[in-house]
């Protein structure tokens, strides 16, 4: 805890020591500052990030408010029930499986993981981010709140247009559905529908709805075999 405090007070960091809990209020960055620990009882009001650290293991009784970054840290395992408030960034890190009752209240990345497959009902509220990744099929019952982006998903199925400004249409099964994703956009074919016909012109519109039915219905029938 020594060491740790001692960081505190060279970066100016406002803290709270507490029942032997430490509070720290507000950000913390801790990239590249070759730290292995972090002291038991911790608690982050804002973001913290590990990036470049070799930091094994987060400790016990540790909370956040806001997003946690452990990118490229030495980290092989997260604890259970763990709640991270905001994104939660794993990239190139050495874990292998999600813990049971992980809560994540934005955006979860997961490229360059060992992960190879997520929880059966899992949730995010934000964005699930798995290009680079092992995993290769999503569980039933997944539910994503904005945005799903894949490269090597077996139960998904897109088509890609040859004009001069590309489009790539996913059609996946989430949210005990069809979704339909295409750049920015991740929503039901209903909801598609209705942004293509706002967004472009008549031809354009029906042939991305052309392309996103057919999507659904290729998958349609890879979910008959997986």
């Amino acid at each position: 805890m020594k060491k740790f405090l001692e960081l505190l007070n060279k970066k100016g960091i406002k803290y709270l020591i507490q029942d032997n809990k430490i509070t720290v209020d507000g950000n913390l960055n801790l990239r590249n500052r070759g730290i292995k620990a972090l002291p038991e009882n911790l608690s982050i009001n804002g973001d913290l990030i590990l990036t470049h650290t070799k930091i094994e293991a987060l400790p016990k009784n540790f909370s956040i408010s806001g997003s946690l970054n452990l990118a490229n840290t030495e980290i092989t395992a997260l604890p259970e029930s763990l709640s991270v408030k905001g994104d939660l960034n794993l990239t190139m890190t050495k874990i292998k499986v999600l813990p049971e009752n992980l809560f994540i209240g934005s955006s979860l990345y997961l490229g360059f993981t060992e992960i190879e497959a997520l929880p059966e009902n899992f949730s995010i509220k934000g964005d699930l981010d798995l290009k680079y990744s092992k995993i290769k099929i999503l569980p039933d019952n997944l539910s994503v709140g904005t945005g799903l982006y894949l490269d090597k998903i077996q139960n998904i199925a897109y088509r890609k247009n040859c004009e001069d400004n590309p489009q790539i249409i996913f059609a996946c099964w989430v949210n005990d559905g069809f979704a339909i994703q295409m750049n920015d956009f991740f929503g039901t074919f209903q909801e598609f529908e209705k942004m293509v016909d706002e967004k472009y012109s008549g031809e354009i519109s029906i042939k991305y709805k052309k392309m996103a039915d057919t999507c659904i219905k290729e998958l349609t029938e890879k979910l008959k075999i997986l």
